[in-house]
């Protein structure tokens, strides 16, 4: 009897830990969708990304726990099912935007260098002396 309640207590633990996991996922998506293009990320991405790994990695020691306990046990709870999916299509979801924000701040410094290459070649910006290299023909 005592094992079983174990496990029921542990079965229970990870589902408050699966319900915490897709809380942190909500929010990272919150926090994404409030987030203009040319603004970083804020610092409470990381901590909810923090507190992520570290949910995780609780939830990956009860399951060794449940594993020695009731190894026969797989997850028959639907709503933990459920629970599972949404933070699966949640970090989909977050894993395209960070791909897309990633892109859009590659492209930026794309510009700046594409921008800094033309000043030092028609103004030697990175020269001691002031001549250029390139003349415009127009001019």
């Amino acid at each position: 009897m005592d094992n079983l309640e174990s496990v029921t207590s542990l079965l229970v633990e990870r589902k408050s830990l699966y319900g915490k996991l897709l809380q942190c996922s909500r929010a990272q998506l919150g926090l994404f969708d409030r987030l203009r293009s040319e603004e970083e990320l804020p610092a409470e991405f990381l901590e909810l990304q923090d507190q992520w790994e570290s949910t995780s990695s609780d939830i990956n020691e009860i399951q060794k726990k449940l594993d020695e306990m009731a190894p026969e046990m797989g997850i028959q709870d639907s709503e933990l099912v459920e629970i599972m999916q949404e933070c699966i299509e949640n970090m989909s979801l977050l894993q395209q935007k960070l791909t897309a924000y990633k892109e859009s701040l590659g492209g930026d410094f794309q510009n700046i260098r594409d921008q800094r290459t033309l000043m030092n070649a028609y103004y030697g910006g990175a020269r001691k002396t002031p001549v250029s290299f390139y003349f415009d023909e127009k001019n």
